[in-house]
Protein backbone atom coordinates (compact mmCIF):
# COMPACT_ATOMS: atom_id res chain seq x y z
CA UNK A 1 0.00 0.00 0.00
CA UNK A 2 0.80 3.76 -0.12
CA UNK A 3 2.49 3.83 3.42
CA UNK A 4 4.32 0.53 3.07
CA UNK A 5 5.77 2.24 -0.69
CA UNK A 6 6.83 5.26 1.21
CA UNK A 7 8.43 4.03 3.51
CA UNK A 8 10.67 1.40 1.30
CA UNK A 9 11.46 4.69 -0.48
CA UNK A 10 13.15 6.58 2.57
CA UNK A 11 14.64 3.08 3.40
CA UNK A 12 16.47 3.21 -0.02
CA UNK A 13 16.99 6.55 0.49
CA UNK A 14 19.26 6.07 3.28
CA UNK A 15 21.43 2.76 1.80
CA UNK A 16 22.11 4.81 -0.98
CA UNK A 17 23.46 7.97 1.53
CA UNK A 18 25.46 4.83 3.80
CA UNK A 19 27.19 3.61 0.11
CA UNK A 20 29.11 7.25 -0.62
CA UNK A 21 32.69 7.59 -0.61
CA UNK A 22 34.37 8.05 3.12
CA UNK A 23 35.37 12.05 1.85
CA UNK A 24 31.66 12.60 1.08
CA UNK A 25 30.26 11.29 4.58
CA UNK A 26 31.80 13.60 6.66
CA UNK A 27 30.42 16.53 5.12
CA UNK A 28 26.93 14.95 4.61
CA UNK A 29 26.97 13.98 8.17
CA UNK A 30 24.71 16.83 9.63
CA UNK A 31 22.19 16.39 6.34
CA UNK A 32 22.09 13.16 7.03
CA UNK A 33 20.89 13.61 10.69
CA UNK A 34 18.34 15.79 9.40
CA UNK A 35 17.04 13.65 6.78
CA UNK A 36 16.21 10.61 9.91
CA UNK A 37 14.38 12.91 12.10
CA UNK A 38 12.15 14.02 8.72
CA UNK A 39 11.88 9.63 8.29
CA UNK A 40 10.60 9.20 12.10
CA UNK A 41 8.40 12.47 11.43
CA UNK A 42 6.68 10.98 8.15
CA UNK A 43 6.31 7.45 9.84
CA UNK A 44 4.55 9.04 12.89
CA UNK A 45 2.16 11.24 10.82
CA UNK A 46 1.81 7.80 8.50
CA UNK A 47 1.18 6.13 11.34
CA UNK A 48 -1.74 8.37 12.54
CA UNK A 49 -3.56 8.33 9.35
CA UNK A 50 -3.60 4.58 9.07
CA UNK A 51 -5.11 4.21 12.29
CA UNK A 52 -8.00 6.23 11.37
CA UNK A 53 -8.82 4.27 8.14
CA UNK A 54 -9.83 6.59 6.29
CA UNK A 55 -7.69 9.41 6.88
CA UNK A 56 -9.52 11.06 10.24
CA UNK A 57 -8.62 10.15 14.14
CA UNK A 58 -11.05 7.73 15.72
CA UNK A 59 -13.79 9.57 18.01
CA UNK A 60 -12.44 8.54 21.74
CA UNK A 61 -14.47 7.28 24.58
CA UNK A 62 -14.38 6.76 27.83
CA UNK A 63 -15.79 3.32 30.26
CA UNK A 64 -15.67 1.55 33.56
CA UNK A 65 -16.39 -1.80 34.49
CA UNK A 66 -20.36 -2.48 35.18
CA UNK A 67 -20.69 -2.93 38.72
CA UNK A 68 -23.53 -4.14 41.21
CA UNK A 69 -24.35 -2.08 44.49
CA UNK A 70 -27.02 -0.99 46.81
CA UNK A 71 -29.41 2.02 45.47
CA UNK A 72 -32.39 3.88 47.10
CA UNK A 73 -34.96 6.51 45.57
CA UNK A 74 -35.57 9.23 48.08
CA UNK A 75 -37.46 12.21 48.75
CA UNK A 76 -35.64 14.84 50.52
CA UNK A 77 -37.84 17.31 52.61
CA UNK A 78 -36.86 20.11 55.59
CA UNK A 79 -38.09 20.68 58.68
CA UNK A 80 -38.04 21.70 62.38
CA UNK A 81 -37.18 19.00 65.11
CA UNK A 82 -39.51 18.84 67.73
CA UNK A 83 -40.76 17.06 70.76
CA UNK A 84 -43.63 14.39 70.27
CA UNK A 85 -45.80 16.30 73.11
CA UNK A 86 -45.99 19.79 73.92
CA UNK A 87 -47.93 21.80 76.29
CA UNK A 88 -48.26 26.33 76.14
CA UNK A 89 -48.73 26.49 79.98
CA UNK A 90 -51.15 30.02 80.57
CA UNK A 91 -52.70 31.73 82.93
CA UNK A 92 -56.17 33.91 82.99
CA UNK A 93 -55.57 35.19 86.47
CA UNK A 94 -54.73 39.14 86.44
CA UNK A 95 -52.35 37.79 89.63
CA UNK A 96 -49.02 38.47 90.53
CA UNK A 97 -46.16 35.77 90.34
CA UNK A 98 -45.11 35.35 93.81
CA UNK A 99 -42.55 32.55 92.73
CA UNK A 100 -41.26 30.48 90.04
CA UNK A 101 -40.25 27.31 90.89
CA UNK A 102 -38.18 26.21 87.52
CA UNK A 103 -36.15 27.15 84.89
CA UNK A 104 -35.49 26.54 81.25
CA UNK A 105 -34.22 22.86 80.53
CA UNK A 106 -35.56 21.06 84.13
CA UNK A 107 -37.20 18.00 83.90
CA UNK A 108 -41.11 18.02 85.07
CA UNK A 109 -43.46 15.79 85.93
CA UNK A 110 -47.19 15.89 84.97
CA UNK A 111 -49.15 17.63 87.91
CA UNK A 112 -45.81 19.52 89.06
CA UNK A 113 -45.93 22.53 90.39
CA UNK A 114 -44.08 25.12 88.07
CA UNK A 115 -45.09 28.74 89.97
CA UNK A 116 -47.83 30.47 92.19
CA UNK A 117 -49.53 33.42 91.94
CA UNK A 118 -50.66 35.79 95.27
CA UNK A 119 -53.61 34.54 96.22
CA UNK A 120 -54.65 36.69 98.84
CA UNK A 121 -57.41 38.58 96.91
CA UNK A 122 -58.58 35.53 95.90
CA UNK A 123 -58.97 34.18 99.43
CA UNK A 124 -60.54 37.54 100.45
CA UNK A 125 -63.54 36.99 97.32
CA UNK A 126 -64.10 33.06 98.72
CA UNK A 127 -64.85 34.66 102.03
CA UNK A 128 -67.59 37.03 100.71
CA UNK A 129 -68.81 34.30 98.05
CA UNK A 130 -69.15 32.06 100.96
CA UNK A 131 -71.37 34.64 102.97
CA UNK A 132 -73.52 34.70 100.36
CA UNK A 133 -73.79 31.48 99.72
CA UNK A 134 -74.83 30.70 103.55
CA UNK A 135 -77.18 33.72 103.51
CA UNK A 136 -79.04 32.43 100.33
CA UNK A 137 -78.98 29.20 101.24
CA UNK A 138 -80.48 30.13 104.57
CA UNK A 139 -82.85 32.20 102.95
CA UNK A 140 -84.31 29.55 100.26
CA UNK A 141 -84.48 27.27 103.90
CA UNK A 142 -86.48 29.65 105.77
CA UNK A 143 -88.70 30.17 102.70
CA UNK A 144 -89.04 26.69 102.54
CA UNK A 145 -90.09 25.79 106.19
CA UNK A 146 -92.46 29.25 106.05
CA UNK A 147 -94.20 27.93 103.00
CA UNK A 148 -94.75 24.39 104.54
CA UNK A 149 -95.99 25.90 107.55
CA UNK A 150 -98.37 27.86 105.38
CA UNK A 151 -99.18 24.93 102.86
CA UNK A 152 -99.88 22.83 105.91
CA UNK A 153 -102.35 25.10 107.31
CA UNK A 154 -103.94 26.14 103.85
CA UNK A 155 -104.69 21.96 103.28
CA UNK A 156 -106.29 21.73 107.11
CA UNK A 157 -108.84 24.73 105.91
CA UNK A 158 -109.39 22.73 102.49
CA UNK A 159 -109.93 19.71 104.51
CA UNK A 160 -112.42 21.11 106.92
CA UNK A 161 -114.48 23.05 103.85
CA UNK A 162 -114.43 19.75 102.03
CA UNK A 163 -116.51 18.02 104.90
CA UNK A 164 -118.83 20.84 105.75
CA UNK A 165 -119.47 20.74 101.83
CA UNK A 166 -119.76 17.10 102.02
CA UNK A 167 -122.11 17.33 104.84
CA UNK A 168 -124.17 20.13 103.62
CA UNK A 169 -124.37 18.39 100.29
CA UNK A 170 -126.30 15.28 102.55
CA UNK A 171 -128.60 17.75 104.16
CA UNK A 172 -129.82 19.35 100.94
CA UNK A 173 -130.37 15.45 99.05
CA UNK A 174 -132.51 15.32 102.36
CA UNK A 175 -134.32 17.99 102.11
CA UNK A 176 -132.77 19.43 105.54
CA UNK A 177 -130.80 22.22 103.74
CA UNK A 178 -131.28 25.28 101.48
CA UNK A 179 -129.86 25.48 97.79
CA UNK A 180 -128.06 28.63 99.71
CA UNK A 181 -126.61 27.04 102.25
CA UNK A 182 -125.03 24.31 100.07
CA UNK A 183 -123.89 27.23 97.28
CA UNK A 184 -122.41 28.49 100.62
CA UNK A 185 -120.40 25.56 101.27
CA UNK A 186 -119.11 24.99 97.90
CA UNK A 187 -117.92 28.77 97.48
CA UNK A 188 -115.75 28.19 101.01
CA UNK A 189 -113.90 24.90 99.75
CA UNK A 190 -113.23 27.70 96.63
CA UNK A 191 -111.80 29.79 98.38
CA UNK A 192 -109.65 26.98 100.69
CA UNK A 193 -108.56 25.64 97.50
CA UNK A 194 -107.32 28.76 95.62
CA UNK A 195 -105.58 30.16 99.04
CA UNK A 196 -104.00 27.04 99.26
CA UNK A 197 -102.83 27.43 95.81
CA UNK A 198 -101.54 30.57 96.11
CA UNK A 199 -98.69 29.93 98.67
CA UNK A 200 -95.69 31.27 96.49
CA UNK A 201 -93.19 29.11 95.42
CA UNK A 202 -89.41 29.11 96.49
CA UNK A 203 -88.13 28.46 92.44
CA UNK A 204 -86.18 32.35 92.50
CA UNK A 205 -84.40 31.52 96.45
CA UNK A 206 -83.48 28.08 95.19
CA UNK A 207 -81.58 29.88 92.00
CA UNK A 208 -80.31 32.37 93.91
CA UNK A 209 -78.41 30.00 96.27
CA UNK A 210 -77.43 27.57 93.36
CA UNK A 211 -75.88 30.67 91.76
CA UNK A 212 -74.42 31.41 94.86
CA UNK A 213 -72.89 27.68 95.00
CA UNK A 214 -71.35 28.12 91.95
CA UNK A 215 -69.44 31.72 92.50
CA UNK A 216 -67.70 29.78 95.33
CA UNK A 217 -66.93 26.87 93.57
CA UNK A 218 -65.05 29.17 90.48
CA UNK A 219 -63.72 31.01 93.35
CA UNK A 220 -62.34 28.37 94.82
CA UNK A 221 -61.01 26.48 91.17
CA UNK A 222 -59.73 29.87 90.26
CA UNK A 223 -57.52 29.54 94.21
CA UNK A 224 -56.12 26.03 92.82
CA UNK A 225 -55.32 28.11 89.75
CA UNK A 226 -52.62 30.37 91.68
CA UNK A 227 -50.75 27.15 91.80
CA UNK A 228 -49.52 27.01 88.16
CA UNK A 229 -48.71 22.76 87.08
CA UNK A 230 -47.31 21.19 84.61
CA UNK A 231 -49.80 18.73 82.52
CA UNK A 232 -47.56 16.71 80.99
CA UNK A 233 -44.29 15.10 81.84
CA UNK A 234 -41.24 17.23 79.89
CA UNK A 235 -38.60 19.60 79.50
CA UNK A 236 -39.02 23.08 80.30
CA UNK A 237 -37.62 24.79 77.29
CA UNK A 238 -38.77 28.43 77.82
CA UNK A 239 -39.88 30.35 80.87
CA UNK A 240 -41.47 33.56 79.68
CA UNK A 241 -42.55 35.10 83.17
CA UNK A 242 -40.86 36.96 85.92
CA UNK A 243 -41.60 37.01 89.69
CA UNK A 244 -43.57 40.48 90.24
CA UNK A 245 -44.96 40.40 86.67
CA UNK A 246 -48.95 39.32 86.53
CA UNK A 247 -50.11 35.73 85.31
CA UNK A 248 -52.02 36.87 82.31
CA UNK A 249 -49.53 39.60 80.98
CA UNK A 250 -46.43 37.79 79.94
CA UNK A 251 -43.52 38.70 77.64
CA UNK A 252 -44.94 39.59 74.35
CA UNK A 253 -48.12 37.41 75.22
CA UNK A 254 -45.97 34.36 74.93
CA UNK A 255 -47.23 31.28 77.58
CA UNK A 256 -45.72 31.26 81.27
CA UNK A 257 -44.17 28.04 80.17
CA UNK A 258 -43.27 26.22 77.46
CA UNK A 259 -43.00 22.52 77.69
CA UNK A 260 -41.90 19.77 75.62
CA UNK A 261 -41.49 15.77 75.53
CA UNK A 262 -37.85 15.83 74.53
CA UNK A 263 -37.23 12.10 75.30
CA UNK A 264 -38.69 11.04 71.91
CA UNK A 265 -38.34 13.98 68.79
CA UNK A 266 -40.30 14.07 65.67
CA UNK A 267 -40.60 16.31 62.34
CA UNK A 268 -44.17 17.60 61.06
CA UNK A 269 -43.46 18.48 57.40
CA UNK A 270 -45.58 20.13 54.57
CA UNK A 271 -45.53 17.58 51.29
CA UNK A 272 -47.06 18.83 48.76
CA UNK A 273 -49.58 17.25 46.88
CA UNK A 274 -47.43 16.45 43.55
CA UNK A 275 -45.64 13.81 45.92
CA UNK A 276 -48.00 12.79 48.80
CA UNK A 277 -48.70 9.77 46.84
CA UNK A 278 -45.83 8.29 47.30
CA UNK A 279 -45.70 8.79 51.03
CA UNK A 280 -46.72 5.81 53.18
CA UNK A 281 -46.96 4.58 57.01
CA UNK A 282 -43.80 2.88 58.40
CA UNK A 283 -41.05 4.35 55.51
CA UNK A 284 -37.92 4.64 56.66
CA UNK A 285 -36.54 8.33 56.93
CA UNK A 286 -32.66 9.27 57.04
CA UNK A 287 -32.34 12.48 58.86
CA UNK A 288 -29.30 14.64 58.86
CA UNK A 289 -28.55 18.38 60.43
CA UNK A 290 -25.56 19.87 60.99
CA UNK A 291 -25.75 19.70 64.82
CA UNK A 292 -24.91 15.75 63.76
CA UNK A 293 -21.77 16.90 62.02
CA UNK A 294 -21.69 14.72 59.07
CA UNK A 295 -23.52 11.53 61.11
CA UNK A 296 -27.27 10.66 60.65
CA UNK A 297 -30.37 9.27 62.54
CA UNK A 298 -33.25 7.08 61.06
CA UNK A 299 -36.88 7.49 61.85
CA UNK A 300 -40.27 6.17 60.34
CA UNK A 301 -43.00 7.90 58.47
CA UNK A 302 -45.87 7.87 61.84
CA UNK A 303 -48.42 9.82 60.86
CA UNK A 304 -49.98 11.42 57.29
CA UNK A 305 -52.72 14.20 57.61
CA UNK A 306 -56.24 13.15 56.32
CA UNK A 307 -56.41 16.69 54.89
CA UNK A 308 -54.98 19.02 52.83
CA UNK A 309 -54.02 22.70 53.45
CA UNK A 310 -53.09 25.82 51.39
CA UNK A 311 -49.22 26.14 50.76
CA UNK A 312 -49.21 30.01 51.22
CA UNK A 313 -51.71 33.31 50.23
CA UNK A 314 -50.42 33.49 46.72
CA UNK A 315 -50.20 29.64 45.91
CA UNK A 316 -52.87 27.31 44.75
CA UNK A 317 -50.82 24.11 45.36
CA UNK A 318 -51.80 21.98 48.37
CA UNK A 319 -49.56 20.44 50.81
CA UNK A 320 -50.43 17.82 53.40
CA UNK A 321 -48.21 17.59 56.92
CA UNK A 322 -46.91 14.53 57.78
CA UNK A 323 -45.06 13.21 61.35
CA UNK A 324 -41.75 11.69 61.42
CA UNK A 325 -40.79 9.98 64.59
CA UNK A 326 -37.23 9.95 65.35
CA UNK A 327 -36.30 6.34 66.47
CA UNK A 328 -32.90 7.54 67.87
CA UNK A 329 -33.37 8.97 71.09
CA UNK A 330 -29.25 9.50 72.31
CA UNK A 331 -28.40 11.52 69.49
CA UNK A 332 -27.18 15.26 69.52
CA UNK A 333 -30.77 16.16 67.67
CA UNK A 334 -32.17 18.87 69.94
CA UNK A 335 -35.70 20.49 69.11
CA UNK A 336 -36.27 23.35 67.52
CA UNK A 337 -33.48 23.06 64.94
CA UNK A 338 -33.91 22.43 61.22
CA UNK A 339 -33.05 18.69 59.60
CA UNK A 340 -32.97 17.24 56.57
CA UNK A 341 -35.76 14.30 56.05
CA UNK A 342 -34.51 11.88 53.43
CA UNK A 343 -38.08 9.88 52.94
CA UNK A 344 -36.80 6.17 51.14
CA UNK A 345 -39.16 5.40 48.92
CA UNK A 346 -37.83 2.22 47.16
CA UNK A 347 -34.40 0.73 47.69
CA UNK A 348 -32.39 -2.56 46.05
CA UNK A 349 -29.74 -4.31 46.82
CA UNK A 350 -27.25 -6.64 44.44
CA UNK A 351 -28.56 -4.99 41.25
CA UNK A 352 -26.49 -3.14 38.10
CA UNK A 353 -25.98 0.49 38.91
CA UNK A 354 -24.64 3.55 36.71
CA UNK A 355 -24.62 6.84 36.53
CA UNK A 356 -28.01 8.78 35.26
CA UNK A 357 -26.37 9.77 32.51
CA UNK A 358 -25.13 6.50 31.08
CA UNK A 359 -28.55 5.63 30.17
CA UNK A 360 -29.67 7.75 26.51
CA UNK A 361 -32.79 7.52 25.39
CA UNK A 362 -32.30 6.58 20.98
CA UNK A 363 -34.16 7.51 18.10
CA UNK A 364 -37.05 4.94 18.54
CA UNK A 365 -37.82 6.35 22.28
CA UNK A 366 -36.12 3.15 23.41
CA UNK A 367 -33.41 3.59 26.64
CA UNK A 368 -30.24 2.11 26.61
CA UNK A 369 -26.74 1.98 27.52
CA UNK A 370 -23.64 1.66 25.05
CA UNK A 371 -20.38 -0.40 25.62
CA UNK A 372 -17.62 -1.12 22.94
CA UNK A 373 -17.46 -4.89 20.91
CA UNK A 374 -14.30 -4.92 18.56
CA UNK A 375 -13.51 -1.81 18.67
CA UNK A 376 -17.34 -0.77 18.06
CA UNK A 377 -20.16 0.88 19.81
CA UNK A 378 -22.68 -1.59 20.30
CA UNK A 379 -26.21 -0.63 22.47
CA UNK A 380 -27.91 -2.64 25.50
CA UNK A 381 -31.51 -1.96 25.53
CA UNK A 382 -32.10 -1.39 29.27
CA UNK A 383 -35.36 -0.70 31.81
CA UNK A 384 -34.74 1.74 34.08
CA UNK A 385 -35.82 0.86 38.05
CA UNK A 386 -34.98 3.17 40.82
CA UNK A 387 -33.33 6.20 40.46
CA UNK A 388 -31.32 7.94 43.35
CA UNK A 389 -30.25 12.09 42.76
CA UNK A 390 -27.11 11.02 40.60
CA UNK A 391 -27.28 6.85 39.64
CA UNK A 392 -30.03 4.66 38.68
CA UNK A 393 -30.30 1.12 38.34
CA UNK A 394 -30.80 -0.22 35.03
CA UNK A 395 -32.77 -3.98 34.06
CA UNK A 396 -31.87 -5.52 30.59
CA UNK A 397 -34.34 -6.05 27.95
CA UNK A 398 -33.02 -9.41 26.98
CA UNK A 399 -31.80 -11.32 29.99
CA UNK A 400 -28.07 -11.95 29.95
CA UNK A 401 -26.88 -8.72 27.74
CA UNK A 402 -25.37 -7.18 30.79
CA UNK A 403 -22.97 -8.94 33.24
CA UNK A 404 -20.90 -7.71 36.18
CA UNK A 405 -17.56 -6.42 34.70
CA UNK A 406 -18.40 -5.34 31.32
CA UNK A 407 -17.52 -1.79 29.97
CA UNK A 408 -20.17 0.60 30.14
CA UNK A 409 -19.17 3.87 27.73
CA UNK A 410 -19.64 6.99 30.11
CA UNK A 411 -22.01 9.34 28.95
CA UNK A 412 -22.51 8.36 25.33
CA UNK A 413 -24.00 10.54 22.54
CA UNK A 414 -27.14 9.08 21.83
CA UNK A 415 -26.56 9.57 18.03
CA UNK A 416 -23.59 6.95 17.87
CA UNK A 417 -24.25 4.73 15.10
CA UNK A 418 -23.89 0.93 16.10
CA UNK A 419 -20.73 -0.68 15.30
CA UNK A 420 -19.20 2.95 15.07
CA UNK A 421 -15.32 3.04 15.52
CA UNK A 422 -14.02 4.18 18.77
CA UNK A 423 -10.81 4.83 20.29
CA UNK A 424 -11.47 3.47 24.00
CA UNK A 425 -10.04 5.04 27.33
CA UNK A 426 -10.97 2.36 30.29
CA UNK A 427 -11.03 3.62 33.94
CA UNK A 428 -11.59 2.41 37.05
Amino acid sequence: NMTDTKEQNLDALAEEMMKETPGKKKKKKKKWIAIILVVVLVIGVLVVKNMGGNGEQLPMVQTKPLAKGAIMQTLSLNGPISGTDSVEVVSNLHAEIQEILVKEGDKVEEGQVLARLDSSELERQITIAENEYNLAKATYQEKLRENAVYTQKASAACETAQTALNRVQALYDSGNASLVELEAAKTTLSDAIRERDSVAGCESFALQAENSRLSLEQKQEQLKDTEIISQISGTVVRVNSKVGRFADKTENDRPMFEIENLEKLEMEIPVSEYYIGEIKLGQKVIITADILNGESVEGTVTAISPTGEVKSASSTERVIPITIQISDTSSALIAGINAKASIILDEAENTFIVQSSDVVQRADGSLAVATVENGGIKWIPVLCGIESDFEVEIIPVEEGSIVEGMQIVSNPNGNMAEGMLVSVITTE
